[in-house]
């Protein structure tokens, strides 16, 4: 299960422990944080192999916290989730590289489809997500 490491990092808390309770019964370890700050203090102690963020919350949002795992995490795919789609953030999030976006709210069946679809992606092998992930940024 270490290997199907997930963080979801949103400011609602019914969001972070929903999406726990769904991807845990999938069978994935997943780690929650609250913010932006949280987030990069778990990515420092844990090794990620999935993120699923917010676009909109407190302090860094989810584009800045996006460029922070462009620069630091690279290889680490990106799902971006908003309840509030906006088509400029939309685009922005895609131009860096995100692997597909959520609108909330977000059932059980999507949550669980995109990481399944990503973990069957990176079990292709690592050089294949990486090149993917190069192209999209």
């Amino acid at each position: 299960m270490e290997d199907k490491t997930i963080l979801v990092v949103d400011d609602e808390e019914m969001i972070l422990d929903t999406f726990q309770a769904f991807l845990e019964l999938e069978g994935y370890c997943v780690y929650t944080a609250n913010c932006v700050a949280n987030a990069k203090t778990v990515l420092s102690d844990k090794v990620i192999k999935l993120v699923l963020t917010d676009l909109k919350m407190p302090g860094e949002n989810g584009i800045e916290f996006l460029t922070y795992l462009n620069k630091n995490h690279s290889n680490i795919p990106v799902v971006m989730i908003t309840g509030n789609p906006d088509a400029k953030a939309t685009y922005a999030a895609y131009e860096k590289g995100i692997m597909d976006f959520l609108i909330k709210p977000i059932s059980r069946k999507d949550i669980t489809e995109i990481a399944n679809r990503v973990f069957s992606d990176l079990a292709g092998g690592d050089e294949d997500i990486d090149e993917l992930l190069r192209g999209l940024r």
